[in-house]
């Protein structure tokens, strides 16, 4: 099938750290008709993006002069929350560097016309994301505070609740992020962004309780 007579080809921008990796996808990118590589070192503004894809290291830090583009996240790992708080972001697709340039090509294509895409291996990760895996808004206040490194003790004084109530908090938290102890369930809240909405007041959500 000759892509170009049925769509507009899309134009991909790789920003990806990993100089095997960039390279790896670019040079199969280049051999797809429907595919077009702009060059994101070229000087001045950049041109036409309909896809960004970049790793997992820069979803904190997208370009602003990206906005406008779909963007799919090229990552070594991903765990069931770090793929959901990805796409609470923007992010359009999220795929294993481990995955195959067959999927790479097929999430280029499926977030250019507007659809979220997993590579298959991550597929099954997320299945049980929605419902009881989302952290509740209590959940979320322990996590931040652990996040900052305070005790159980500590944590029940700041949030006015029990250290057993904490313990049990905690565990659960454990159990969503799929973490082995306290202070992983930290270090993925950290690398994933999700303490940095902390600076709310913690007043005003315990008025709700």
């Amino acid at each position: 099938m000759n892509w170009n007579e049925v769509k507009p080809p899309i134009y991909v921008c790789v920003q990806v750290r990993e100089p095997l990796l960039h390279a790896g996808a670019c040079a199969a990118l280049q051999r797809e008709p429907d595919i077009v590589l702009v060059d994101y070192r070229a000087e001045g503004p950049p041109g036409k993006v309909d896809v960004l894809v970049i790793d997992g290291s820069a979803v904190r830090e997208l370009p602003e002069s990206y906005a406008a583009s779909r963007v799919l996240v090229i990552a070594a790992s991903a765990r069931r929350h770090a793929i959901q708080c990805a796409f609470q972001r923007g992010i359009n697709g999220v795929m294993l560097s481990s995955s195959g340039t067959e999927e790479l090509v097929a999430g280029i294509r499926s977030v250019a016309r507007g659809r979220t895409f997993l590579c298959q291996a991550l597929a099954f990760q997320v299945a049980n994301v929605a419902g009881n895996n989302v952290l509740t808004t209590r959940e979320d206040d322990v996590l931040q505070l652990l996040a900052q490194g305070l005790c159980n003790k500590s944590i029940g004084r700041q949030l006015d609740i029990a250290t057993e109530t904490v313990k049990f908090h905690v565990k659960s938290i454990m159990v969503k992020l799929d973490a082995s102890s306290r202070t992983e369930a930290a270090s993925i809240a950290i690398s994933n962004g999700m303490t940095e909405h902390f600076a709310l007041s913690l007043q005003k959500r315990k008025s709700t309780y």
